[in-house]
Formats: C-alpha cells, sequence, structure tokens
C-alpha cells in the first residue's frame, strides 16, 4: 500500500531538504542578492562558502534519485521538489511580516520574494538538475 505513496512522500522530503539548505544559506549571508549595493564587509563570504551549499543540494538531488530509482519519475520528481522547496523557502522567510514581527508586511514580501528568487535561480536549478541526473544514473546501472 505504501509504495503508491513512496514518490510523493521522496519528494516531500526532497523539497524540505532544499528549502533547509536554501535557507540556511539565506540566513548566513551567502545566498543573498549581491546586487543594490552589494554585500558590506562585515558579511561577505569566503569562496567555499557558496558551493558548500551546492554540494548540499546535490547530494540531496543524487541520494533522492537514487532511492527513487526511475528517470522519468525522478526528473518529475526533481522539479515538483524545486517547486516545493521554494514554497516553502517563501513562507518561511514572509513568516514574520504576517505574524505581527513588522509593522509593514508588505516590505518583506517583496524582500522574500527577490531572495527566493536569487537563492534558487539559475545555480540551485542546474546543480539539482545534475544531482538527479547523477542519482538516475547510479541506481541504472547498479540496479
Amino acid at each position: 500500500m505504501w509504495l503508491k505513496f513512496r514518490p510523493v512522500l521522496i519528494v516531500i522530503g526532497w523539497g524540505t531538504s532544499i528549502a533547509a539548505v536554501v535557507l540556511a544559506g539565506i540566513f548566513q549571508g551567502v545566498l543573498l542578492p549581491a546586487g543594490r549595493g552589494g554585500l558590506l564587509v562585515e558579511v561577505g563570504t569566503t569562496a567555499w562558502e557558496r558551493p558548500l551549499f551546492d554540494l548540499g543540494v546535490f547530494g540531496i538531488s543524487v541520494l533522492a534519485a537514487v532511492i527513487i530509482a526511475d528517470f522519468g519519475v525522478a526528473v518529475g520528481s526533481f522539479f515538483s521538489s524545486y517547486a516545493l522547496g521554494a514554497i516553502q523557502t517563501y513562507i518561511v522567510l514572509v513568516l514574520p511580516g504576517y505574524t505581527g514581527g513588522l509593522p509593514v508586511p508588505d516590505a518583506l514580501v517583496a524582500a522574500a520574494v527577490v531572495f527566493t528568487f536569487t537563492a534558487f535561480f539559475p545555480i540551485i536549478l542546474m546543480v539539482g538538475f545534475a544531482g538527479t541526473l547523477l542519482g538516475s544514473a547510479l541506481s541504472e546501472r547498479f540496479a
């Protein structure tokens, strides 16, 4: 019975894991947009911090695709989990504005849209898709 829901449960875990890695990068100042004046020197990052978050998404994608073990389902599941992770990231970033943490939540909504889009596109999309392809290839090779 649970085999029917296996891809759905994997997508939920995959999307939540991607959102957790991206939110950690945003809160540490690594995945913030560099435009509009750039980052302050105090919040600047070293050259190896961004690839660590990308490797986290890559590893999550490889593992999820290996567990799914079907190329078509894995690719479709990646795009579903990518969208789910972006939605979860946006909700977490916007939540303080809607719970009364800010007097004007509209400013936070605009910033959350920019932060989410900047963090998820294009590098996380390409890294996650490459991890999905590698995981599918590994599952086909060793199945």
